[in-house]
C-alpha cells in the first residue's frame, strides 16, 4: 500500500499562495494607478491650459506695446460697463430671430449685466454694405408678451434702440414682439411712455424675435445712413415679469451723453485687436494705468443647469457625471473668489509681474486666470486679463476617466471571472477530495480500497494534501490489517500452551483421584474451556468474511428454514413464538449461515428480555424482500449506543456479564456481516412506549 510519492512534497511557482498574491498585487494596484491617472492628468491639462492662457496674453500685450495710442487716447469708461463693437461681416444675415449664422461673430459680443437682477443679455453688432445689423440675446426665462390694453407694452418684454443722426437729433425706436416671429417697430420718446399710431417701416428697418432655451432673440437691421457722423447707439432691454409691476430696464449705457455710445471710436480698434487674436471660449479684458476697463470681448461659458430637473433616462448620467467631478474636483480644488483674486492680479500686473489664480464661479466649476502687464519703456501701460473656464479642462478630463473607468471596469469583470474560476475549480477539487476521502471509510469505520488516488499527482498544496492523505491511510490500512489479523494470531500461539496446561491438568486430576483438591482442578479445567471458546469465537469472527467468501450459495425457502429453527428453539425455550406465511419464499444464501445470524439475535434477545416474556420471531414478505424481525420485551437501546451498535467488540451488556458469559461484542457484528453478505442489510428499532427493542434483516428473494 505504500506509494514513493506519498507524502512528498512538490515544490512549484503555482502554488495557490503565489496565485492568490499574485492575483491581490493587481487588485491592490488598480486604485493607486487610477489615483495617480487622475492626478497626473489634472495638473497636465490646468498646465496646458495655464501655458496657453499667457501665451495669448502675451501675444495681445505685444500688440498693444506697438500700438500705445490706444491706451493712452481711449476715454476713462466704468469699470462695470463694456462697449458696444461693430464688426464687418462677409455675408448678410437672415432676420429671422436664429443665431444659426452668427457662429462666426459670437465671440465679439459684449455682455451687459445688472448688477441686482438676475437677468442680463449680450449685444453682437456687424456692418454689411451699409447696413447695421445687431443680434441681443436675453437670458431671461420668463418671456411676457404685451397685453391688450393700450398701454400693454409698458409691462411686458420688448426692446428700445435710440440713436442720433447727422443733425444731431435724437429717435427712440419700440421693438415689440407679441409673439415670435416679426417685430412691430413703433416711435416713442426717451422714457418710452408711448408709442407712435403706425409702425415704423419707412426706413427699412425689420426685427424679428424667436424664443429659446435661455430666454429669446432679437436681432434686427438698419440702414447705417440713418446714424451720424459720430454713429451714437443705445440699446435697452426692458424686462417685465408682471403685469402689474413695473418692469425693470437694463442699458447699454455707454460713455457719451444720455448713456450713447459712438460706434467709431479708437475702442472699436482696441476690441479688434482683441477679438482678432482670441482663440476659444474665453473672455478678454483690456485695462489702462488706473484700473479702467477699456475694452472686453468674448465670455466664460457656463454650465448652468437645473439641479431638480433631471431625466428619468438621464439619472444614471447625471450621477456618474456628478460623481466624476467630485473625484477630479477633489485632486485639486479650485479656493478663491472672483471680487478677491480679480483685484489681487490687477494691481500685481500693474507692478509689472505675469501672475497665474484660478477661482471658483457660480454655475461652473471654476476660472483660470491670467493677468499680464503691458509694458512700454519699462512703464505699465495697462493690463491684458484673459479669463476661461475649466468646465472644457474638467470635461476633457472626464472623458479620458470614462476611457480609464471602462477599461478598469473591463479588467476588474476579467480579473473577478477568473477568480471566479480559480476558486470555483478550487472549491470543487476540495469537494472532490472530499469525496474520495470519504469513500475509502465505510460506515463502520473500516478502510476500503486500495487507498486515495485522487489529486496526488498535483504539485500545489491540494496535491501535498493528498498525499498526506494517502500517506496517512497507506498506514492505517496496515495497521488495520494487522488488528484483523491478532485474533488468528493468538488463537494460534495461545492454543499450544493450553493444550500442555489442559493435558497437564488431566494427568494430575487422574493421579488425585478423589483428592480433596480435585475441585481446583475442575475450576481450572472450566476455566481453560472458557478460554479456548473465546479464542474460537475471536477466530471465527475474524475470519468470517474470507469465509463466507468462499462459501457457495443454494436455494433455501426461508418459511421452511425459520418455521424448522423456531420449532427446535421453542423445545429448548417455550417462550419463543413464531409467525410466518405458509406459502415458500425462496432465495439465494447458505443456510447455516442464516441460521448463525439468527442465534446472535436470539442470544441476544434472550439476555436483554424481561424475566418470563415472550420472543417473537416473524417472516413478512415485502416487494422483492423478505423481512425476518427478532422482537423481545426489555429495556430500550439508547442514542448514544446506537451508533456503535454492530461494530466489533462492542457490548451493551453489563461488565459483569461481559467475561463471565463470554460476550466480547461479536453477535451483532456477525449479524450484520452474514446478512450483508446476503445483500442485505440490518435494522433495529425500539418498540413504542419503551416497552423492548425489535431487530430486523432484510433479505432479498426471488420473485
Amino acid at each position: 500500500m505504500d506509494k514513493a510519492i506519498a507524502g512528498a512534497t512538490k515544490h512549484s511557482p503555482f502554488k495557490l499562495r503565489y496565485q492568490l498574491l499574485a492575483v491581490g498585487l493587481v487588485l491592490l494596484s488598480l486604485p493607486y494607478l487610477g489615483y495617480r491617472f487622475i492626478d497626473a492628468t489634472s495638473n497636465l491639462l490646468q498646465q496646458s491650459q495655464a501655458q496657453a492662457q499667457k501665451q495669448v496674453a502675451q501675444s495681445l500685450a505685444n500688440l498693444f506695446v506697438q500700438r500705445p495710442e490706444l491706451l493712452l487716447q481711449l476715454p476713462e469708461l466704468s469699470k462695470q460697463q463694456p462697449l458696444l463693437f461693430v464688426q464687418s461681416i462677409n455675408q448678410a444675415k437672415t432676420i429671422d430671430g436664429l443665431a444659426n449664422d452668427w457662429r462666426d461673430e459670437m465671440v465679439q459680443a459684449s455682455e451687459f449685466r445688472d448688477a441686482e437682477g438676475q437677468v442680463h443679455f449680450t449685444v453682437t453688432l456687424g456692418r454689411f454694405e451699409q447696413q447695421l445689423i445687431g443680434k441681443i440675446q436675453v437670458y431671461d426665462q420668463h418671456w411676457l408678451s404685451p397685453g391688450t390694453a393700450s398701454d400693454g407694452w409698458l409691462r411686458s418684454d420688448h426692446l428700445r434702440l435710440s440713436y442720433i443722426d447727422a443733425l444731431q437729433q435724437e429717435h427712440h425706436l419700440l421693438l415689440l414682439g407679441k409673439q415670435p416671429g416679426a417685430m412691430q417697430i413703433y416711435q416713442t420718446d426717451a422714457q418710452g411712455s408711448y408709442v407712435s399710431q403706425h409702425q415704423l417701416n419707412q426706413f427699412d428697418i425689420r426685427a424679428s424675435l424667436q424664443i429659446n432655451d435661455e430666454g429669446y432673440m432679437v436681432e434686427w437691421r438698419m440702414p447705417l445712413a440713418l446714424l451720424g457722423e459720430r454713429q451714437h447707439l443705445r440699446l435697452a432691454v426692458v424686462d417685465a415679469d408682471q403685469p402689474n409691476v413695473a418692469a425693470n430696464i437694463l442699458t447699454t449705457q455707454g460713455p457719451q451723453a444720455s448713456g450713447y455710445t459712438a460706434l467709431n471710436t479708437l475702442s472699436n480698434q482696441a476690441m479688434a485687436l482683441l477679438a482678432g487674436q482670441q482663440e476659444g471660449p474665453l473672455s478678454v479684458t483690456l485695462y489702462d494705468q488706473q484700473l479702467n476697463r477699456l475694452a472686453h470681448t468674448g465670455h466664460v461659458p457656463t454650465m448652468r443647469t437645473d439641479p431638480w430637473n433631471w431625466q428619468l433616462s438621464e439619472l444614471w448620467q447625471q450621477a456618474y457625471s456628478s460623481l466624476l467631478n467630485r473625484i477630479m474636483t477633489s485632486t485639486n480644488p479650485v479656493q478663491g473668489e472672483a471680487n478677491l483674486s480679480r483685484p489681487r492680479l490687477l494691481n500685481l500686473a500693474l507692478a509689472g509681474i505675469t501672475v497665474q489664480d484660478r477661482w471658483s464661479q457660480p454655475y461652473s466649476q471654476g476660472i483660470q486666470a491670467t493677468a499680464m502687464p503691458i509694458m512700454h519703456q519699462q512703464q505699465p501701460l495697462g493690463v491684458v486679463l484673459v479669463e476661461q473656464g475649466i468646465d472644457q479642462l474638467l470635461q476633457l478630463q472626464r472623458q479620458a476617466m470614462e476611457q480609464v473607468v471602462l477599461v478598469s471596469l473591463i479588467t476588474v469583470t476579467l480579473i473577478m471571472l477568473v477568480l471566479f474560476i480559480l476558486f470555483w475549480r478550487l472549491a470543487q477539487r476540495i469537494r472532490t477530495l472530499g469525496k474520495h476521502t470519504h469513500a475509502l471509510v465505510d460506515a463502520y469505520g473500516r478502510l476500503q480500497g486500495p487507498g486515495l488516488e485522487y489529486g496526488i499527482n498535483s504539485s500545489d498544496e491540494l496535491g501535498d494534501l493528498a498525499r498526506d492523505i494517502a500517506q496517512v491511510m497507506s498506514r492505517l490500512q496496515t495497521h488495520q490489517s494487522f488488528l484483523a489479523n491478532i485474533p488468528r494470531t493468538l488463537s494460534h500461539e495461545i492454543k499450544n500452551p493450553l493444550n500442555t496446561i489442559s493435558t497437564s491438568l488431566g494427568n494430575l486430576a487422574a493421579e488425585l483421584g478423589e483428592h480433596p483438591s480435585q475441585d481446583y482442578l475442575t475450576a481450572a479445567q472450566r476455566g481453560l474451556y472458557k478460554v479456548e471458546g473465546i479464542l474460537n469465537k475471536l477466530a471465527s469472527a475474524a475470519s468470517l468474511e474470507q469465509a463466507l467468501q468462499q462459501e457457495t450459495a443454494e436455494l433455501v425457502d426461508l418459511t421452511h428454514l425459520l418455521s424448522s429453527y423456531c420449532a427446535y428453539q421453542a423445545q429448548v425455550d417455550p417462550l419463543i413464538h413464531y409467525q410466518g406465511p405458509h406459502h415458500s419464499i425462496n432465495m439465494q444464501a447458505v443456510d447455516y449461515r442464516l441460521e448463525q445470524a439468527l442465534d446472535k439475535l436470539l442470544d441476544n434477545a434472550r439476555d436483554f428480555r424481561t424475566p418470563d416474556t415472550a420472543i417473537n420471531i416473524t417472516l413478512q414478505e415485502q416487494g422483492a424482500w423478505a423481512k425476518i424481525s427478532v422482537t423481545n420485551t426489555g429495556p430500550s437501546i439508547k442514542p448514544q449506543q446506537a451508533e456503535h451498535l454492530f461494530h466489533s467488540m462492542v457490548s451493551q451488556r453489563p461488565t459483569a456479564k461481559q467475561g463471565g458469559a463470554g460476550h466480547f461484542g461479536l453477535g451483532l457484528f456477525v449479524v450484520r456481516i452474514i446478512c450483508e453478505h446476503h445483500g442485505g442489510r440490518v435494522n433495529w428499532h425500539n418498540l413504542p412506549n419503551g416497552k423492548g427493542v425489535c431487530f430486523s434483516l432484510h433479505l432479498p428473494i426471488q420473485i
